[in-house]
């Protein structure tokens, strides 16, 4: 659905289906600077995009393990340069493509190790540092990638993360994660 500020719906985009434009579970989105949207459907393992008046232009994935593939993209946005960064839930990855989506590349694989995940979900990208942060919710803890994609460093909290499931840049420096095991948002 899409609202203007006032809260007032000015269209629907999309239905429930297994076509190529329709959606069995939508669960993030995000726009570009072309005002394109793109929406994970979780349910249909795919990346869907359209243009700001909801027409449908694209959509690319399914299920399965290879590079461009998903099971359960989880969260979406935009990096710099105009790219993507899906985090592919089911296959404990994150995958990086072009407007188009054309595969870039494909960051990390299931484990405990720096660089790996198990059940990753929220991102957020701070366009100034070019850093990726990563909620990575099956080893309780967000992990911040570099302008290459190399891992720099893991978030800091005093009480540790438990589920750590979206996350949120702020102006200041700050970010709000929310946690879903522990009930609760940290400020950091």
């Amino acid at each position: 659905k899409v609202f203007n500020r006032d809260f007032k719906l000015i269209r629907l985009i999309g239905q429930y289906g297994r076509e190529i434009s329709q959606y069995s579970a939508p669960c993030d989105l995000c726009t570009n600077k072309d005002n394109h949207i793109f929406v994970c459907d979780a349910g249909s393992h795919r990346i869907l995009k359209y243009n700001e008046q909801g027409q449908f232009l694209l959509a690319w994935g399914g299920l399965g393990i290879n590079n461009g593939e998903f099971k359960c993209p989880a969260c979406i946005c935009i990096l710099n340069n105009d790219r993507l960064a899906v985090s592919d839930w089911g296959n404990d990855r994150i995958q990086i493509f072009n407007n188009q989506g054309e595969h870039l590349l494909s960051i990390g694989q299931r484990g405990k190790l720096l660089g790996q995940f198990s059940r990753p979900l929220g991102l957020a990208y701070d366009d100034i540092t070019e850093r990726l942060f990563v909620c990575d919710e099956g080893n309780n803890r967000v992990m911040i990638f570099n302008h290459d994609f190399s891992i720099i460093e893991l978030v800091q909290s005093k009480i540790g993360f438990q589920g750590p499931y979206d996350i949120l840049l702020l102006k200041n420096n700050h970010m709000i994660i929310s946690e879903h095991r522990a009930h609760r948002l940290q400020i950091i």
